[in-house]
């Protein structure tokens, strides 16, 4: 485990200058490259050690809710549509396929050690433009060490395990072909409609999974009451990933996308949340009066 001091001063912890200290403590090997992504069947055999300790979790968690404490859910949009409107109109007709993006579930040993000491099912939900490339991103989480650090009575830690990020299988599922929102073993493709930038799904993303982010609720009550009745340390659980700039410099970056998360209950619910989201942009941007506009 490295050790870095910080000051103390450093106001909401969001993005500062670890300075000296941060160059000397937090050297980043490089990895060796990840096997060769056109390989179709690669993110298939990618996580499946991890899925295996992630399961155990999910089993322990979902035997754990008493009835005095509430999981955080997906902030779900209104009016959620069933995943077959979209073989109806107007959504056959609006809909005009622009950019394919990939949304994934991701778990490594480190995260896996801190959700059981915390007796969460925890893992970090992002997205990626290259949805036939997932294969690099996973390469520059575990050589960013994602979400390795941790405060600690003004110092900051890095854990070890961070550096082993890999998608989890998705449970399987009946949804229909005709929602925009296509589910392979290890992520979710989303075709966005060609009115709707990937900045803009990436804000709706984020706002949907804000209540479920590890570091939001345990602050709640539901979240204080839970760590004070199984006694771990809820600083724990807010993590930071440094990133090193040309300069040399080191800056640290809240790890915002890790969420408590339960695979088999929670990813229908995201499926169907992308859905509402898509669903709500066609109705904003109507091709019958000349408002959409393809990219």
């Amino acid at each position: 485990m490295t050790t870095v001091s910080v000051s103390n001063s450093s106001a909401g912890l969001s993005a500062f200058d670890f300075g000296t200290c941060g160059k000397a403590g937090l050297q980043r090997p490089v990895l060796p490259p990840i096997a060769s992504s056109a390989d179709p069947g690669l993110l298939d055999m990618f996580g499946r050690r991890l899925d295996r300790r992630q399961r155990a979790i999910d089993a322990s968690m979902a035997t754990r809710r008493k009835g005095w404490v509430d999981w955080p859910s997906l902030a779900l949009p209104p009016d959620l549509p069933d995943g077959r409107s979209f073989a109806w109109a107007p959504y056959t007709e609006d809909f005009h396929a622009g950019t394919r993006v990939a949304v994934y579930i991701a778990v490594c040993d480190g995260l896996i050690s801190t959700s059981k000491a915390a007796s969460l099912s925890c893992a970090k939900i992002g997205f990626s433009t290259r949805p036939d490339d997932l294969a690099s991103r996973f390469l520059e989480l575990n050589q960013d060490r994602y979400g390795s650090l941790r405060m600690l009575e003004g110092r900051m830690l890095e854990d070890a395990g961070y550096d082993s990020w890999e998608p989890l299988r998705l449970p399987a599922s009946g949804h229909t072909h005709d929602s925009p929102v296509e589910r392979r073993p290890r992520s979710l493709i989303v075709s966005l409609p060609a009115s709707m930038a990937v900045d803009l799904f990436d804000d709706a993303l984020n706002a949907m999974l804000a209540p479920m982010l590890v570091s939001t609720w345990i602050e709640m009550t539901d979240g204080k009451r839970f760590a004070e009745h199984h006694g771990f340390d809820p600083e724990a659980l807010h993590r930071f990933t440094a990133h090193t700039f040309p300069d040399g410099s080191v800056r640290l970056k809240k790890a915002q996308e890790i969420a408590v998360f339960r695979r088999k209950q929670d990813t229908d619910k995201l499926v169907m949340a992308i859905e509402g989201v898509i669903a709500r942009q066609l109705e904003q941007t109507p091709v019958r009066r000349g408002r959409h506009h393809q990219r």
